[in-house]
């Protein structure tokens, strides 16, 4: 008897749990997309990375005959800010993004020469690593994070495993040993 009463008791439990659960309505949501296809390019066919800063929404294009794009939303109009894989149509993809340092960082996939991270202050760009941080085979600025006030940025490296470096201020540092110890990770 008592093994049939916790089975009415549980049955019960998941009879109001059912109820709550199927009461709660997900409404449809509208999406409108704010800007022309490719940005007027139909080389760009692909945004990776976007990133707040200084108020401005910004996003990063994949083009593989002119090089990467980088564009600034002020939420009525777009603008383009970089153009040409930032001088060297070997960087095809604007890879990834992060606000630090009073600028807009922006890592490129270059697998001709190895990734490239640019800094933007709202006026002028500024290089602040080429050739993969120094290893060529870093072809890509993968994924970036603020952590601790300074910027990191992950990398694709197919040949000796992963790379994560760190900004100080002054210099970057690569922070973790390639593929944390197995060549195998290759793509942050």
């Amino acid at each position: 008897m008592r093994h049939k009463a916790k089975i009415i008791v549980v049955s019960v439990v998941l009879l109001m749990l059912l109820t709550v659960f199927s009461s709660y309505k997900v409404e449809a949501q509208t999406w409108t997309q704010v800007n022309t296809d490719g940005f007027g390019d139909k080389n760009n066919f692909n945004i990776r990375p976007m990133c707040v800063f200084d108020n401005n929404l910004y996003a990063g294009t994949y083009n593989v005959v002119t090089g990467c794009e980088v564009w600034k939303y002020d939420g009525s109009n777009w603008a383009q800010v970089s153009s040409g894989g930032f001088g060297n149509a070997n960087n095809i993809w604007a890879s990834s993004m992060g606000a630090a340092f009073g600028g807009l960082w922006v890592g490129t996939n270059n697998m001709a020469t190895g990734c490239e991270l640019w800094f933007y202050d709202g006026s002028n760009w500024v290089q602040h690593a080429s050739g993969g941080f120094g290893d060529a085979n870093n072809t890509m600025a993968a994924s970036s994070a603020l952590f601790e006030g300074s910027p990191y940025i992950g990398t694709t490296n197919n040949i000796t495993g992963i790379e994560v470096w760190r900004f100080d201020g002054s210099n970057w540092a690569q922070v973790n040993i390639d593929g944390f110890g197995d060549p195998n990770n290759i793509h942050t």
